[in-house]
């Protein structure tokens, strides 16, 4: 761990501090059993004699740049390389592992799908300041076009009495992208852009809204969808990739992804926006 982050773990525990060459998976602690949490960490033992497991979250990589072969053919050879390596492969979801099968050798590998869990219930909700009469939508998450953001602000026009909150992430060109929609469709007071959010206000504002919606074309589990769902808050979210084995049962579907089939589905639930 970083130095600044080595009191979290007590004065018990035997630490390693992080060396900037552990980046280049050299100078890393021996270990008997190394857990990768991400499938894009940096600090894998490659050389090492250590029992590996190797968690995998999703291939949006590739699936976000399908048109640069020469990308994606060195990110999948990256990650078989970390495959090979590893004697434990789990998944998020069985969407995840799916979709992995599909374009890298896990054969003869163990693997187990352990779906995420949250942390919202041990967190003390904070009020995000919002100056709203109606109820509010909200949506969460770093803005990335497989998001489809930009069809949940065009469903806006067609929605009456009700707000849509963007919370995440939204410096890049798909969250300049969106505002503009934003700035073109006069949807300034409608739609609300309000960046990066705390833990705790991520809690009120899940807690608080009266629909969470994802409306993604690829996810390898759909995490708010689940912290929506433990706080009793209505999700909506796509047919696609991991959602419907996420969401399950307890959710509501978009029927379609276009801004009128979209907005029709939410005006379907009169309790939100009446």
């Amino acid at each position: 761990t970083h130095k600044s982050c080595a009191h979290y773990f007590g004065n018990n525990e035997q630490i390693y501090h992080f060396n900037i060459l552990n980046k280049f998976s050299l100078a890393l602690p021996k270990a008997k059993v190394w857990h990768s949490t991400h499938q894009d960490s940096n600090y894998f033992p490659y050389r090492h004699n250590t029992k590996v497991i190797h968690t995998i979250h999703d291939l949006n990589y590739i699936h976000q740049r399908s048109g640069n072969k020469n990308k994606v053919n060195r990110y999948l050879s990256m990650l078989q390389k970390k495959i090979d390596r590893s004697d434990v492969i789990t998944f998020i979801s069985k969407y995840t592992k799916k979709d992995v099968s599909k374009y890298l050798n896990i054969r003869n590998k163990k693997t187990y799908v352990i779906p995420n869990g949250i942390t919202l219930s041990n967190l003390e909700p904070q009020p995000f300041p919002l100056d709203l009469n109606d109820k509010f939508i909200l949506s969460i998450g770093k803005f990335h076009s497989k998001k489809n953001l930009h069809l949940l602000v065009e469903a806006m026009k067609f929605i009456n009495n009700a707000t849509l909150i963007l919370a995440g992430d939204n410096d890049s060109a798909y969250g300049r992208e969106v505002q503009s929609i934003i700035d073109n469709k006069k949807l300034s007071r409608r739609v609300l852009v309000i960046g990066k959010v705390s833990e705790p206000h991520k809690k009120w504002l899940i807690h608080n809204c009266s629909l969470l919606a994802m409306p993604s074309s690829h996810e390898g589990f759909g995490l708010p969808v689940i912290e929506a769902h433990s706080l009793g808050v209505p999700t909506i979210v796509s047919k696609l990739s991991a959602l419907p084995e996420t969401a399950g049962p307890d959710s509501f579907y978009f029927s379609e992804l276009s801004p009128k089939e979209m907005a029709n589905d939410i005006n379907m639930y009169s309790d939100i926006t009446t």
